[in-house]
């Protein structure tokens, strides 16, 4: 979730019972549509900033002119975290190209995104008894890094039938530091 951008996002669906999700959504499948250029017009930017050395940021674009449309939101921060070596940082990017005449509706989609968290772990009462921001261990840090490429299509064949598909590639790399003896 940490490498979505939030401001993308068009709509989320909680989808109960649904065997077409597979047998590991027992529980459900939260379905994630994602903004296009011509249902989300225009451009917006948010910056905000927060103690504890918080910075974020956002830009969101999206217009249509004829069968073309085109989005984009990029969006990232950085906080130095209350405790220390706490750090956490994230940059995300998300774009849709789209095309759509009669029946006919294309998009092609790249997204991107690196998270770096600096979560340090429990630490006795006793030292933070002394100084709140104290840790017991460090480092301890993940890194996550995704990129995707998809061209989805759908053709609507009829009032009650329509015709949808998917190509994508997508990779996802982590790294995690802990510096506790394990």
């Amino acid at each position: 979730w940490d490498l979505i951008p939030e401001t993308a996002v068009s709509r989320i669906d909680l989808v109960t019972g649904d065997p077409a999700f597979g047998l590991n959504a027992l529980g459900g499948a939260l379905s994630l549509s994602m903004k296009t250029g011509r249902d989300a017009p225009g451009a917006a930017v948010s910056v905000q900033g927060g103690a504890f050395g918080q910075a974020f940021g956002s830009l969101e674009y999206g217009g249509a002119k004829g069968p073309l449309s085109a989005y984009l939101a990029v969006d990232g921060g950085r906080e130095d975290g209350w405790r220390s070596h706490s750090p956490s940082s994230l940059a995300r990017a998300y774009a849709d190209l789209g095309w759509q005449e009669g029946r006919l509706d294309l998009h092609l989609v790249v997204a991107g995104g690196g998270t770096e968290l600096g979560v340090v772990g429990p630490t006795p009462v006793d030292l933070l008894s002394q100084d709140r921001r104290a840790v017991f261990t460090f480092p301890q840090a993940t890194r996550d890094r995704n990129g995707l490429v998809a061209l989805n299509g759908s053709f609507k064949a009829s009032d009650a039938w329509s015709f949808q598909g998917s190509v994508y590639g997508r990779a996802f790399h982590q790294d995690h530091v802990d510096g506790n003896d394990g």
